[in-house]
């Protein structure tokens, strides 16, 4: 399905949820980077630039390295690629930004609100420790409420954080599902580099080669 296509139908999808219909799809995790011995691929997406607008930027980049991830807060595996790719950006700096789009997994319950947390933390300007903090606390988010891992984000305006939860920025967080849906990503981590779709996630090596790759004007994985 092209992008474009897919944009058409994430939009009417979202027109029928708020008419009170909702569409789901089980979404399942990918393998960890480190652990996956399939052979990395990749595919180059038209219009991949378009994706960001469902997302969040999290990294700002001066433009030469993008890099889209559709993640789960509560997906291991989503975790795992952070923090290699955290290694990556400290490399890196501002020659890659990264945008997040999230696709909370139905199979896990906290996942959804820890994302419309997210949204609301990045309207503060603390999306990216936001989803540091709540990575770090994966296993107890059942115990620990959005509100704290607000605060140890460094959110400060903690009333307008509560209310955020409510309106439209958490919602929002339908449409990076919704799109994911529409272009037939059914695993998280999906990790994207200046419009190449890896096969799975890359591990530090890979994602390190990768961006060599690409900076030279070449395929990221030599396909």
């Amino acid at each position: 399905m092209t992008f474009d296509r897919a944009v058409s139908v994430v939009l009417t999808i979202c027109a029928v949820a708020i008419a009170g219909t909702v569409v789901r799809r089980e979404f399942v995790v990918a393998p960890p980077p480190s652990a996956n011995p399939q052979k990395l691929t990749a595919t180059r997406l038209p219009d991949w630039k378009k994706m960001e607008a469902f997302g969040q930027e999290i990294v700002l980049g001066n433009g030469q390295l993008r890099l889209v991830e559709f993640t789960d807060l509560e997906c291991p595996f989503c975790k795992a690629f952070q923090t290699q790719l955290a290694k990556v950006q400290a490399e890196l700096g501002a020659a890659i930004g990264v945008t997040v789009i999230h696709t909370p997994l139905s199979m896990h319950k906290f996942a959804k609100p820890a994302a419309q947390a997210a949204a609301c933390a990045w309207a503060q300007g603390k999306g990216a420790k936001f989803i540091d903090v709540a990575f770090a606390a994966q296993d107890s988010l059942a115990s620990v409420s959005t509100v704290q891992l607000a605060e140890r984000s460094g959110v400060t305006d903690l009333r307008t954080f509560k209310t955020c939860l409510d309106g439209p920025e958490a919602e929002a967080i339908a449409l990076g599902k919704h799109l994911a849906d529409s272009l037939d990503f059914h695993s998280t981590p999906i990790v994207i580099l200046n419009g190449w779709r890896f096969s799975r996630p890359p591990n530090e090596t890979e994602l390190r080669q990768a961006v060599g790759r690409v900076i030279a004007g070449r395929d990221p994985v030599g396909n």
